[in-house]
């Protein structure tokens, strides 16, 4: 049954993190811990953003923390797994303070981003244990805007040398910086050609040979 009333309060963003740790899609760390772990993450973001994408949406963070804090944000949550994007569908049909503003995308996040409707189209795109810094950077830029920001969760230590800038402009991407925020520690990186092609290239070169 849908939960009524408006805005998705910091109650229901509980109740739907508590559902996902039960179905085991996130960390058995307290709610609240990993809620406010978001919290910092997000808060390094620009307060105005367009289309935004969550690459690898898993049990919903940070994009449910991100729907709670702005309550006109609209996000696309794309995941491969389908246990993980029928639950995320199960929330938005549990309470109307997300339904109209969660798009919940499932499928290969490679193969997608050469679809039109998402091809170079997003203004800001958020990764939160997504994969690798090269198979992250590779798939997110397919989905970037030129101009537009990829901000990564990562590492307290070397966090920048995580990421290899020669291959980064192979993406047409350049790194930025790592922004801080308590225990937040964020790679922040801008598109800024648009992408060959070629790329994304398929799961299994992904895999067998990353660009780092």
């Amino acid at each position: 049954m849908q939960k009524s009333g408006n805005p998705y309060s910091y109650e229901d963003l509980v109740e739907s993190l508590k559902q996902s740790q039960q179905y085991g899609f996130l960390s058995p760390q307290p709610i609240e811990k990993q809620i406010k772990h978001s919290i910092d993450f997000l808060s390094l973001l620009p307060k105005d953003i367009g289309r935004a994408l969550d690459l690898g949406s898993g049990g919903g963070l940070p994009s449910l923390v991100w729907l709670y804090l702005d309550q006109d944000i609209e996000i696309v949550a794309l995941d491969a797994m389908r246990k993980r994007t029928d639950f995320l569908l199960e929330i938005a049909s549990q309470f109307d303070g997300i339904g109209g503003r969660l798009k919940v995308v499932n499928g290969r996040a490679e193969v997608l981003s050469h679809e039109e409707d998402f091809r170079e189209s997003f203004d800001v795109v958020v990764a939160r244990g997504f994969g690798s810094p090269a198979v992250t950077a590779e798939c997110a830029s397919g989905y970037l805007k030129v101009e537009g920001h990829l901000y990564v969760s990562g590492r307290p230590l070397d966090e920048s040398n995580r990421w290899k800038k020669e291959m980064l402009f192979e993406l047409g991407l350049e790194f930025d910086e790592v922004l801080e925020q308590n225990e937040a520690h964020v790679a922040k990186i801008t598109k800024r050609n648009q992408l060959n092609s070629t790329y994304p290239r398929s799961s299994k070169a992904l895999k067998k040979k990353p660009l780092w």
